[in-house]
């Protein structure tokens, strides 16, 4: 009772509209859950079935518990599982007791929580051979015995759904026909709530159904049953219907040929003749069909290249259908809203996509179906037509090769001269948005670029979404200006500068993401232009003043805060840009800069500010070097401030990272500093609560601290090469078996590429001093090379890394090593570096040769 009480206040606390308030509830079941996690689970179980609760309160308890059993985060998701596994059989009982009892409950959010905790259960114990009976004796009787409520076979096949989601297909490969029977059963229910839970559960389930799809019997029945979805009266339906469709596109294109005619007919008929948002589903599966032919003819050319067979055929059904497609496409275009939310998105805005998709597909071809519809309406009166003309042309600018310069050509004065003046907002909004697709794919076909930047910068003063589109335009010129063309921007950088900053000043910068576009064009143009331009000095002194007037600015409420905090990191960022492009020369502003940032770290504690000032601090430190010494002993704290805030994963990361910036700049001078740095990246390290993107920066990080203080590392070099043996010992042992658990895969890969370039950067700033001092630790060094080099999923920087590693131990530590270094693994691993990339094949024969020389 006493654990029910405390809940009641901690999911009314979780409730509240008070973040502190929030904050102390999640705080509370942190604590309930690290001290005694069985307890807080009975004790959530029994609160989710208690019928005297308020349906929201047993809500919030189901979801409370879905999440104290399962995580996104790989790491944290073993760690659950093994804890559940662990857990007493009692607790594991009342979980599933209360979650299926949940099931029939009389709240419809009631049982869809309910339903999330039995996936997240079931997926935990089915893999490993536990609750074999969810299926069979629960969830499909549920769905297919007499007389069972429609309330129990939604929520039945919204847990079905959920299971497959996730789960691997193989696992349940034994009972995919058992489910897909009993959920096509429910896709033919007379309840329509039932009948769309059973289309979502199959939408889950698709990528089990592969043997059916395989069997043309099976195959003619599920697309039976789903081509009937698309034709029901209720829209839901038939969106999801069409869902189906495109994941169907996706997963089992191989199977499409006998459905074509039909699929052909259907969709173009929904996209002239129903509501936008099944229109929208019918369009996406030609974007489908697009993607998987694009990735059709990627792995053919891969083939051929390589002499081999393609592992598939295409069909080549969107070549064959432009005839009719792409006009039903265009006129799709002309479904603009006189007034469209540019947030919302619509079938024209889809039917756009799939044009871009089609160029991709067919390339050059596309052209003559499109060019006769740009033609015609380029300049028709109606501007619906106008628009889609614009859209139409500017969707089919990636692909084409052969014909599409000529038609830019000819196309940009129009754009420029006409539809950037045109009186229709969308009109505008989209002429922008095509000339910034032409900056970025076409910068060669710009013959006039004189004309192109004034016309751009002339619109800056129109709408935010116009204006916004302009400011893209001019960043794509510039990240797509090949360098013998930059010097062209030079004589126009400072009007082009001022503009932008007037851009970002205007009154209603924040509509559409204007002052951001404005501020990345800005960022974007001082990045090509020569370094140390005079103006330069006048441009930061303008931006400083910026920055420091917002100190001053009035706020009343959050959207007040919440533009300071934006232009507040935006005004840093160009900082940090403009410091970067004066090197050295930044010491005559440093003195300002820095007493402006110190303000900014005592009064401001949003993330995004605080990571943007850090890194403009990092720009100062590499431009004054060792002078960065004098602002140390009032920058020190804040840094050390950006180290322990764990909880906002990239400012810590960020601050790991302007460590290495002042060790490079300050060497030995960082000494002073280095006790309080040192103790809380080790702390960090020992964290259980950190995001694992922090690790490896803080194992690269004391790799730049060791190489700054030299032999003077001696200090730490016990402490740090214990932690790094436990963490050599975790990454040796933590198995990788599935090669598509990518995030696993690249943590692991980034781990161990940290943790031997703290190796790397202790022995090179030791090097000469105490070499016996390293004989200890030697085995847990050449067992993470050794660990890299069987390592199937190691990726080529990780080679790299460790490679050269082998080399430095050969290079520092000479005899001491010698009779590891020879051993034949590490000889495999340095042969198989070899046949890298050049600079792994240079690093590798570097370390024959240190080993040779041993």
């Amino acid at each position: 009772m006493e654990v029910e009480k405390i809940l009641e206040q901690v999911l009314s606390n979780a409730s509240s509209n008070d973040p502190q308030v929030r904050n102390g509830a999640e705080q509370t079941l942190k604590q309930m859950e690290e001290q005694n996690n069985p307890l807080l689970l009975q004790g959530l179980s029994a609160f989710l079935i208690n019928q005297a609760r308020t349906p929201s309160s047993r809500t919030l308890a189901a979801i409370i518990l879905k999440n104290s059993i399962s995580a996104k985060d790989s790491l944290r998701k073993r760690i659950i599982i093994e804890r559940w596994i662990k857990t007493d059989d009692v607790t594991k009982n009342m979980v599933k007791t209360a979650a299926l009892q949940s099931l029939a409950d009389a709240s419809r959010d009631v049982r869809s929580a309910a339903s999330q905790v039995v996936a997240k259960v079931a997926l935990i114990e089915i893999p490993l051979g536990a609750w074999i009976d969810l299926f069979e004796k629960i969830l499909l009787p549920n769905l297919t015995n007499p007389g069972i409520s429609d309330d129990i076979k939604q929520s039945s096949l919204e847990t079905i759904g959920h299971i497959c989601e996730e789960i691997d297909p193989s696992i349940l490969a034994s009972k995919a026909d058992q489910i897909l029977t009993a959920v096509v059963q429910g896709m033919r229910d007379n309840n329509n709530a039932v009948k769309y839970t059973a289309c979502s559960a199959l939408l889950s389930a698709l990528e089990f159904c592969k043997k059916n799809f395989e069997t043309p019997n099976e195959r003619d029945f599920i697309m039976k049953v789903v081509l009937n979805v698309i034709n029901l009266p209720e829209e839901k339906l038939r969106v999801i219907g069409f869902e189906i469709l495109v994941k169907i596109a996706s997963l089992y294109y191989d199977y499409l040929s006998a459905y074509m005619n039909t699929l052909f007919q259907r969709t173009l008929e929904t996209i002239q003749k129903d509501t936008d948002p099944v229109a929208q589903q019918a369009v996406e599966f030609w974007s489908t069909l697009c993607e998987e032919e694009i990735l059709i003819h990627e792995e053919t050319e891969e083939a051929n290249e390589y002499g081999m067979q393609p592992p598939r055929l295409c069909y080549n059904y969107v070549k064959s259908a432009l005839n009719f497609l792409v006009p039903v496409l265009m006129e799709a275009l002309t479904k603009q809203e006189e007034d469209p939310d540019p947030d919302d998105w619509n079938v024209a805005m889809a039917a756009g996509t799939c044009l871009s998709l089609i160029a991709n597909t067919v390339e050059d071809e596309i052209v003559g179906y499109v060019l006769p519809f740009v033609d015609k309406h380029f300049t028709n009166p109606e501007w619906r037509y106008r628009e889609a003309a614009i859209l139409a042309f500017g969707s089919i600018l990636e692909g084409p090769r052969k014909s599409i310069r000529s038609l830019i050509e000819k196309a940009v004065p129009d754009l420029l001269n006409r539809h950037l003046k045109d009186s229709n907002e969308a009109v505008k909004d989209t002429a922008a948005w095509t000339l910034g697709r032409i900056a970025r794919l076409h910068f060669d076909a710009i013959t006039d670029l004189s004309l192109f930047l004034t016309g751009v910068v002339n619109s800056m003063g129109d709408s935010p979404r116009v204006a916004a589109h302009c400011c893209c335009a001019v960043y794509n010129l510039c990240i797509s200006v090949p360098d013998s063309k930059k010097s062209t921007f030079v004589p126009t950088f400072e009007s082009m500068a001022s503009n932008l900053l007037k851009v970002a000043d205007r009154s209603d910068a924040d509509e559409n993401n204007l002052r951001t576009s404005a501020y990345e064009a800005l960022n974007a143009l001082i990045g090509i232009v020569p370094d140390q331009l005079p103006v330069f000095d006048t441009l930061l002194n303008f931006i400083l003043q910026r920055l420091n007037s917002t100190f001053q600015m009035q706020i009343l409420n959050a959207d007040d805060q919440a533009t300071q905090i934006t232009l507040q990191g935006l005004l840093c960022s160009v900082l940090y840009t403009i410091s970067l492009k004066l090197g050295s020369k930044i010491k005559q502003h440093a003195d300002n800069l820095m007493g402006t940032f110190l303000i900014l770290f005592k009064n401001q504690r949003q993330g995004s500010v605080i990571e943007e000032a850090l890194m403009a601090v990092g720009a100062i430190a590499q431009g004054t070097e060792v002078d960065f010494d004098k602002y140390m002993p009032y920058f020190v704290d804040f840094l050390c401030a950006g180290l322990v805030n764990c909880d906002d994963y990239q400012v810590c990361s960020v601050s790991i990272s302007i460590v290495g910036d002042v060790c490079r700049a300050l060497s030995l001078k960082i000494a002073p500093y280095c006790d309080k740095i040192v103790t809380i990246l080790l702390e960090n390290l020992q964290r259980g609560d950190i995001n694992r993107a922090i690790k490896p920066a803080i194992f690269s990080c004391i790799s730049d601290i060791a190489l700054a203080l030299g032999r003077d590392f001696e200090r730490y070099f016990g402490i740090v090469m214990k932690i790094l043996g436990q963490a050599s010992a975790t990454a040796v042992n933590t198995k990788l078996e599935d090669e598509e658990d990518y995030d696993l895969v690249e943590h692991m890969n980034k781990l161990r590429e940290g943790i031997l370039e703290a190796y790397t950067g202790i022995l090179q700033g030791m090097k000469g001093f105490k070499p016996e001092l390293f004989v200890p630790h030697l085995n847990e060094l050449l067992s993470l090379v050794i660990n890299v080099q069987q390592d199937k999923f190691k990726s080529e920087e990780l080679t790299r890394t460790a490679v050269g590693l082998v080399g430095d131990m050969a290079h520092s530590l000479g005899e001491v090593a010698k009779s590891l270094l020879q051993q034949d693994k590490v000889g495999l691993l340095l042969e198989e570096a070899s046949k890298g990339k050049s600079r792994t094949r240079e690093i590798a024969s570097w370390a024959k040769t240190q080993i040779r020389n041993l």
